[in-house]
């Protein structure tokens, strides 16, 4: 077989700040049960986490012989909660959070590509974000964000006021990236709209203020956590947060996630305890894992910044009262529908037309059917175009993927053959099928829909 690899697809991790298995456990018979429903399961609260360049290929849930630092809090999603194998998210950091916050393709909101942290693009008015929609129907229920935004360059019209702007009653975290002259123990924190420097470490601070406030606001509210970790730059955490004696990247990464992990377990544990039977939680990552740290058995052309499975597909679980411990779906899921089941857990109405459905009917069933079709890009530079940096897009179903260079042209039919990173074939021209070939038309006339459909939706300057 003759491996396709094209420039674009390699450049993985680009985005600002970057360094440089066995098949998924079928569910379970328990997994195949349903949740017996009259309705909408309603929630009081909803806490919404996102972890930062994890992929799959970290994670001891989706390969549990690679895995090499404890993850007890990670393997406790697994056990209380659903998680799901076939999540998708943008391949980069700030389309997927617009993506998440708008229920929207970031290729309508010109978000395509990391925002600079001093730069002067924001994600604009136009479509409205998941607080904003609270705020609007909804004024009692709290918001608050805790975290990495990346929705806004300082230089942007609302600048660091940008969370508060957009709906959020609260926010507290690092606007961007951590990059020169900032570390994970030295970084700015933004609290309403006021800037300052703190010292401490970076993934406990956010923590703790996300759990100050879990435990000083009245239900019902919706919390939106964001960490930094485990981005660049990677480096050794504090002493009682992971164990061993990190020296290489990929020690210093699993460091990170192992004291990610810790924390996250914090988050959780913070939730007074007669309010979580009342509330959802949602934990998935923004991409893909850094190519300076994708190690054997997994393909280092598979990670963040590309249009591959290690790019765009994350771990992902959902906990709560309408949801069945221990199971497991591999429906086709996206980023783009979490803002419409955090409507239907909390009846918020919606009257926007939304690209992300309602997750109830596969956390009520597992065997359920998810999107028939998944689809991410990655465009820049962010704005309203001309994309003269990078400009590719990617559709795929349940056996095949179809990528295209809106630049060069160029396109790349793959096989999807199983649930690990590793089943992801690229078809050569030559050694293409019946089947290939009718799926790559259907695939491509889908890609054709799509670039019609989506464009622009919001005013940004040129």
């Amino acid at each position: 077989m003759r491996l396709l690899v094209w420039t674009m697809i390699a450049a993985c991790g680009t985005g600002q700040g970057d360094v440089g298995s066995t098949p998924d456990t079928p569910p379970t018979d328990s997994s195949t049960d349903t949740v017996e429903h009259t309705g909408p399961v309603l929630s009081e609260n909803v806490l919404v986490v996102l972890l930062d360049d994890l992929g799959i290929d970290k994670v001891s849930a989706y390969h549990p012989d690679v895995a090499t630092v404890p993850q007890p809090t990670l393997d406790r999603l697994s056990t209380e909660g659903m998680r799901f194998t076939t999540a998708w998210t943008q391949p980069v950091c700030s389309p997927t959070r617009a993506s998440l916050l708008t229920g929207r393709h970031a290729r309508r909101l010109g978000i395509g590509d990391w925002l600079e942290n001093l730069g002067a693009v924001e994600l604009a008015p136009g479509v409205p974000l998941l607080p904003e929609l609270i705020e609007e129907a909804q004024p009692e229920r709290a918001t608050g964000a805790f975290g990495k935004w990346h929705l806004a360059g300082e230089a942007s019209p609302n600048g660091i006021d940008h969370p508060n702007v957009r709906g959020f009653d609260h926010y507290a975290g690092a606007l961007g990236n951590i990059g020169p002259p900032y570390t994970y123990s030295t970084y700015p924190m933004v609290v309403n709209g006021a800037q300052s420097t703190r010292e401490g470490y970076l993934t406990s601070d956010t923590i703790d203020d996300a759990v100050a406030w879990l435990q000083s606001t009245p239900e019902p509210w919706f919390a939106y956590v964001a960490t930094h970790a485990v981005h660049s730059p990677l480096h050794v955490p504090p002493d009682d947060l992971h164990s061993g004696d990190p020296q290489t990247l990929v020690e210093l990464h699993g460091a990170m996630l192992e004291a990610l992990d810790i924390e996250l377990g914090r988050l959780l544990d913070g939730i007074p305890p007669e309010q979580r039977e009342r509330t959802h939680v949602v934990v998935l990552g923004d991409n893909g894992t850094v190519q300076a740290v994708v190690t054997d058995p997994f393909p280092s052309w598979s990670c963040k910044g590309t249009p591959n499975e290690g790019g765009v597909r994350v771990p992902m679980w959902v906990l709560g009262p309408s949801v069945q411990p221990g199971t497991v779906t591999d429906a086709m899921v996206h980023v783009t529908d979490i803002l419409p089941t955090v409507a239907g857990w909390t009846d918020l109405p919606l009257d926007t037309p939304l690209d992300g459905m309602d997750l109830a009917p596969i956390l009520a069933d597992p065997s359920a059917e998810g999107h028939e079709l998944l689809y991410a890009d990655r465009f820049g530079p962010a704005g309203p175009g001309p994309y003269t940096e990078i400009d590719w897009r990617v559709v795929r179903d349940r056996d095949y993927k179809f990528i295209v260079d809106e630049r060069s042209g160029t396109e790349i039919l793959s096989r999807i053959q199983g649930p690990d990173l590793r089943d992801e074939i690229p078809v050569h021209p030559d050694d293409k099928t019946a089947d290939d070939l009718a799926a790559e038309a259907r695939l491509r006339a889908e890609m054709d829909r799509l670039r019609a459909e989506l464009t622009l939706e919001v005013d940004l300057p040129r």
